[in-house]
């Protein structure tokens, strides 16, 4: 239970510092490399291997509590995802070519978003978004985001300092702050 002192347009960046631990984590326990896709999974090779949940309490001008679930796929072989995911989804012991002990890898994943979210606390999302970016498979290319029944279609330009994406269009930019974003 994260407890930022931002108002709620601000918390959008909740899930990029979760993703960004995710990040740093696996390659200081594991030397694998990671992509992030805006706003909550981390990839290894391009498979999703983890997702990330911000549920919040706010209110119009403050956020109350915000609760962050990350799910991390440790030891899935292959055989253990449904035909269907066998090729968008993967573990950290698929990608390191053996088990992973997960006490040891949750504890990393801990203390690094520990260290994120304080680095946050102090200096905001700016000197985080620099790494984030750096990890981005969606910046600089053809997107379409959904939120609902809305969806937002062109190339992503960047993520801004609040952990929104910015979508330019044919016609404009458009900040989107939530939704599930895919490559076209």
């Amino acid at each position: 239970i994260l407890r930022p002192p931002v108002p709620p347009e601000r918390a959008t960046g909740l899930s990029l510092l979760a993703a960004l631990a995710f990040a740093r984590a696996t390659e200081a326990e594991l030397g694998l490399e990671t992509q992030l896709k805006w706003p909550n999974d981390g990839l290894i090779a391009g498979r999703k291997v983890c997702g990330i949940l911000i549920e919040l309490s706010a209110e119009v001008d403050r956020v109350h509590y915000a609760v962050c679930g990350t799910g991390i796929n440790v030891n899935h072989t292959a055989k253990d995802f449904p035909a269907a995911l066998r090729k968008t989804a993967s573990s950290l012991a698929i990608a390191a070519g053996r088990p992973v002990d997960r006490l040891a890898y949750y504890r990393r994943f801990l203390a690094t978003f520990e260290g994120v979210y304080r680095e946050y606390r102090r200096e905001g999302m700016s000197p985080i978004l620099g790494e984030y970016r750096k990890c981005s498979i969606l910046l600089g290319k053809k997107v379409t985001v959904r939120q609902g029944e809305r969806k937002v279609t062109g190339t992503a330009v960047a993520i801004d300092d609040t952990g929104a994406l910015v979508v330019k269009t044919r016609s404009q930019e458009i900040v989107v702050r939530s939704g599930e974003a895919t490559l076209r």
